[in-house]
């Protein structure tokens, strides 16, 4: 018999462990061998023999991104780090989806100066790329998607994934009924089913992940280039350029004496000084000048070790 884990986590742009999900385990001719419900690390713990088998999940409102059945390897001679531990990607529905693949449902309400649901504006998306195939088919030049909330105040439409709009929005004077100066956003569709109208609009980051973990530099070595920084916005988008009224990411070394730290884009230059330990982290500003955060949306940093010798 063999420990098996069996880990389920979203898709999110920070992603969770998923909690009360069912699994099930079937042999390769069908036969029923066990089951078990993930706690709230997104794991079910399983004692079987060595063969394959084929798994089954259920959770309302949650989708397994490859399918079922998945086929797993239960091998106590696999020498994988954790052995026998699977890891299977799940999609949580939130919010309203795009039945088209090639689409992104956006859906939110836009709130006024009161506090209630805003019906004056109205939102105009172009695509920066105004000609070539999408989705197959020859790119309208000039197309533009013009949109109005509901007598509520609610957004709801779709926008092809992955490519980068040009968005207006346009105040409409009540009293006029004249639109007032547009304010101009470029925006980035992310590659999902949805997502809320904030994070389309005011992307801000919510992670920030290196491609290592540690490093050991010796002290009179060169400079080291090969830390990747990868800073997730709440749109999905990993971007070198700031949004409009986009906020910032700052990333700081608590020992100086140790290293000297510099970043160009994506790429850390880490210079060793000194004999020490320094822990490099990302934080956020939030542009509070134009922006309002109620609540503030969550930020989660990695920690590079960086060992100088």
């Amino acid at each position: 018999m063999t420990v098996t884990t069996i880990i389920l986590e979203s898709d999110d742009v920070v992603p969770v462990l998923i909690e009360s999900l069912t699994v099930r385990l079937f042999d390769t001719g069908g036969s029923f061998i066990t089951s078990g419900v993930t706690d709230v690390a997104g794991e079910v713990i399983v004692d079987v023999p060595d063969a394959d088998y084929d798994l089954y999940f259920f959770k309302s409102g949650v989708s397994i991104l490859d399918g079922m059945p998945q086929r797993i390897t239960v091998d106590a001679g696999d020498a994988d780090v954790p052995p026998n531990t699977f890891k299977v990607l799940a999609h949580i529905a939130a919010l309203p989806e795009a039945v088209d693949p090639g689409l992104c449902r956006v859906s939110g309400d836009l709130v006024g100066a009161g506090g209630q649901s805003s019906i004056d504006g109205r939102l105009v998306f172009s695509l920066c790329k105004q000609a070539g195939y999408i989705l197959g088919d020859l790119l309208a030049p000039q197309s533009a998607l013009n949109k109005a909330p509901d007598a509520g105040g609610h957004y709801e439409f779709d926008l092809i994934r992955g490519q980068e709009y040009e968005a207006w929005f346009t105040h409409i004077n009540t009293i006029t009924g004249t639109a007032e100066e547009p304010f101009k956003m470029t925006v980035i569709v992310p590659d999902l089913p949805s997502i809320h109208i904030r994070d389309l609009l005011f992307p801000v980051p919510v992670s920030a992940t290196f491609s290592a973990l540690t490093l050991g530099l010796a002290a009179d070595s060169e400079e080291d280039s090969t830390i990747e920084l990868t800073v997730t916005y709440s749109d999905g988008s990993d971007r070198t350029a700031l949004p409009a009224l986009g906020t910032q990411f700052i990333l700081s070394s608590d020992n100086d004496d140790a290293i000297a730290l510099d970043r160009v884009e994506n790429t850390l230059y880490i210079t060793p000084m000194v004999a020490g330990i320094a822990n490099i982290t990302v934080s956020r500003v939030l542009s509070t000048e134009y922006l309002v955060f109620d609540p503030t949306p969550a930020f989660v940093s990695e920690t590079l070790e960086v060992t100088v010798t």
